[in-house]
Parts: structure tokens; C-alpha cells; sequence
């Protein structure tokens, strides 16, 4: 069975742009529609007039049968008892277009047992409006669902369809204050990559849990990590008051952002409590792509006619070694991807940014002798270290035992919370036949 195939040939405009239009459905009218596959392989070969050179470039698009889209716009994400739910519903063409005087359900509750709400209809621009009313019922979540269809449907193979909406709302309740069961440090995040050249702050925030009553102090330490490699550290004096409640509180330091920080930057706090427990925490923090050595390149006059004179100045630092190329606007239209820019260079880096180190640099731990304890976090600093890699030379408890000996029995620590089993002996009988 040959596939069909269609070849067309356009001529390029001045601005180096052509377009062509294919009819899918020549592809897809055929008897042999079911045993294609849902793409189309596009093969362009440009051929330049005169010298005859030619470049060549394909393409793989894919086929879908999605022929319209449903969406569920304005939905609040919480509700309140006793209070009207309101949003829209928006119907449009697979390319985007609205479509008007469309029946569309909003129904709720689970797929495949849903009720229906409402029935509606929708406007010129696509949209139907729909209001309803808050269950009184103690239910704390609302799942609505909008379709085309009455009802759930199945959709069979190469079958054009309209896709639904779905939409979860949930119960407004007053906000929990967090409360941890173990004594913990965190990062806050930051939503925007770090500027180069300024000065950020870095806040951590500290829950004791389950320590002395009285007033003590603290080191938090904190050390930053590029490429794996310790670029700044330094530590702060935590102050707690007594309190027989959770302790908490904030803390931050400056960190002066500069090019050898890109493209990540690697934050480690931990701190030992008096209680000689240790708590830890790690954020990655992506850093704006940028160089040490400023360069600028400038033209004068910035735009000349054909046969003019220009001069060219290429400013940088001292004995700096600077690479030029002057090439034809048109090299890059048909090459877009290939320019050298911030992205590539960084790519050449051998490492980024750290996470674990090789099995073979573990070190050993022996069997531990010990009396039964309270339930405790499993290897919580050991891992949050290890997770930007790095050791810890200390003589504090970090890790746990991999296996206990107690009253004499040898017990080795599962997969199952980090609990402890006994190897109990296997009992053969042999049943000898004569």
C-alpha cells in the first residue's frame, strides 16, 4: 500500500515568506483511511534561482479530530453556602472561532453518573452565561462539567468530536494556621528569576517543635552553591522565647547576585537544636542568564544605503578575545535556530546545578546498638544535604541506621516508613520418599 502524497511548487515573496494551503481531507477520503496514521509528513526543498542550491527541511504535524473545544470561563474556585455560583460557558471551533446557537449541558458530579443542571444556548461570540445555586447539602467540593453532548458520550476511532470542560470548586473554609509534628526549616520561593547585579533577599523560616520550654538561642547556617561548588556562607543567631507551643519565626540574609551564580543558585540552611537534632532545608533558585564581560556592538550611521561607508564599534573589557561575523540578514531567516545566543552558551557548562552524588561515595554504616525511641523524621537532613551534594563531617545523629541490634536480635530497616523488621529463620522440612 503506497500513501497518497501531494507535492506543490511556490515561489518565495520579496520578504523571504511563502505559503501554501493543503485540503486535509485529500489525505483522509480514501479506503485506506484507517490503516494511516495521524500525521502528515511535510518535506520542503528550497532551491535558490540561478545558482541552484538547494536546502531541504521536513516536518511531522499531527492529525487530531478534535473539531471543537468546550471551556468553563469565570468559575469562582471557592463557594459558600447558601450563595449563587456563576461563570460562563464558551464554545468555539478547533481553530478558535466562536460558535453561535450551540446547545451546550452543564451537568455535575462524578463522570459517567453526572445530573443535569442546566440546558443553554449560546450567544454570537460563543458564550452561554449559567447561575446556580450553592448545595446546602455538607458536600465540600462542586464538580461541574460542560459538554455538547446530553449525555456522556464514547468516542470512537478517527471520529470527530468536541472536547468538554471541567471545573472543581471548592467549599471556602476558614485557613488552618500550619502546625508541624517535627521541628523544620523552609525556603520561601521566588516567582521571578534572580536579576543579576542586585542584592535579594533570602528568607527562611524555622517551627521548633518539642524542645525546652525556656528561652534559648540558636545558629542557623546557610551555605550557597554554584555548579556545585560552596560560593558564599555564612550563618545568623536565632532568639526563641519560651513557649510551650510551637515556636516560629522568620529569617533572612542578602545575597549579592553576580554572573557566577547563573543559571542556578543553590540555597542549604540547617540548624543544631539543643536537643542536639538537627533540622535542614535546600531551594533552588534560577538565576537571569548573564556575562561578567559587558559587550556592545554599535553602528555609525545605524542604517546605510547600499554602498555607503560604516564604521563598526565593538566595545568590551581589556584583552578581551572577541569573535565577529558579518553574514546576510537572509542566513538567519532560513537558519533561525542556529544563531549563538545566551541559551547555547550556557549549554556548553558541564554542570548547572547539583543533585545527589554516586552510590559508591556513600559511606558505610555499621549496625547500631539502641534502645527503642519515639517515632522521629527518617534521614530528613541527611537527604536534604545530599540532594545538592554535599557531606557532613559531624558526630550528631544525621542519619539512621540501616539496621539495629537489640537484646541480641538483628533487625534491618524496610521501605515502609523506615521501620524495622526481624530476619526470622525459615523453617525446610524434607520429606524423603523411598
Amino acid at each position: 500500500m503506497i500513501s497518497p502524497c501531494l507535492s506543490e511548487t511556490v515561489e518565495m515573496s520579496q520578504t523571504g515568506c511563502a505559503f501554501s494551503f493543503i485540503n486535509v481531507s485529500t489525505f483522509m477520503n480514501t479506503e485506506f483511511e484507517h490503516n494511516f496514521r495521524n500525521q502528515l509528513n511535510v518535506t520542503i526543498t528550497l532551491t535558490e534561482e540561478g545558482t541552484d542550491i538547494a536546502m531541504v527541511k521536513s516536518k511531522t504535524i499531527n492529525l487530531s479530530f478534535k473539531i471543537g473545544k468546550v471551556e468553563i470561563l469565570d468559575s469562582p474556585t471557592n463557594f459558600e453556602r447558601g450563595k449563587v455560583i456563576e461563570g460562563k460557558i464558551k464554545v468555539t471551533t478547533f481553530s478558535g472561532r466562536p460558535i453561535p446557537n450551540k446547545k451546550v449541558y452543564l451537568s455535575e458530579g462524578e463522570q459517567w453518573s453526572q445530573k443535569l443542571l442546566l440546558n443553554l444556548t449560546t450567544d454570537s461570540n460563543g458564550l452561554a452565561n449559567f447561575s446556580i445555586a450553592s448545595p446546602e447539602h455538607p458536600t465540600r467540593e462542586i464538580r461541574l462539567m460542560a459538554s455538547v453532548y446530553p449525555e456522556e458520550k464514547y468516542h470512537a476511532y478517527k471520529t470527530p468530536y468536541f472536547t468538554t470542560a471541567n471545573a472543581r470548586i471548592q467549599l471556602l473554609q476558614p485557613a488552618t494556621p500550619y502546625n508541624p509534628v517535627f521541628s523544620e526549616l523552609s525556603i520561601e520561593s521566588s516567582e521571578e528569576p534572580f536579576k543579576c547585579g542586585a542584592e535579594i533577599p533570602i528568607t527562611i523560616n524555622y517551627y521548633i517543635v518539642g524542645e525546652t520550654t525556656e528561652s534559648y538561642s540558636f545558629d542557623l547556617i546557610y551555605i550557597v552553591l554554584s555548579k556545585g561548588a560552596i560560593v558564599h556562607h555564612g550563618h545568623e543567631k536565632v532568639e526563641v522565647e519560651d513557649s510551650a507551643d510551637v515556636r516560629k519565626g522568620k529569617i533572612s540574609f542578602k545575597l549579592s547576585v553576580v554572573a557566577e551564580l547563573a543559571p542556578v543558585v543553590q540555597v542549604v540552611v540547617y540548624s543544631v537544636l539543643p536537643s542536639e537534632n538537627i533540622i535542614a532545608a535546600s531551594k533552588n533558585f534560577d538565576v537571569e542568564k548573564c556575562f561578567r564581560n559587558k559587550v556592545s556592538l554599535q553602528f555609525s550611521p545605524s542604517k546605510a544605503v547600499p554602498g555607503e561607508k560604516n564604521t563598526l564599534e565593538l566595545t568590551a573589557h581589556p584583552g578581551s578575545l572577541c569573535g565577529l561575523s558579518v553574514v546576510d540578514q537572509s542566513v538567519f531567516i532560513l537558519e533561525s535556530g542556529e544563531r549563538l545566543n545566551t541559551d547555547k552558551i550556557y549549554e556548553l557548562l558541564p554542570v548547572t546545578s547539583v543533585s545527589d552524588y554516586p552510590n559508591m561515595d556513600e559511606d558505610y554504616l555499621e549496625c547500631l546498638r539502641v534502645r527503642p525511641r519515639r517515632d522521629e523524621q527518617i534521614d530528613q537532613v541527611y537527604n536534604t544535604l545530599k540532594g545538592v551534594g554535599l557531606k557532613m563531617a559531624t558526630n550528631l545523629a544525621i542519619r539512621h541506621p540501616l539496621c539495629l541490634i537489640y537484646k541480641g536480635v538483628e533487625y534491618h530497616r524496610g521501605d515502609v516508613y523506615g521501620r524495622f523488621y526481624r530476619l526470622l529463620p525459615v523453617r525446610i522440612t524434607i520429606i524423603r520418599t523411598l
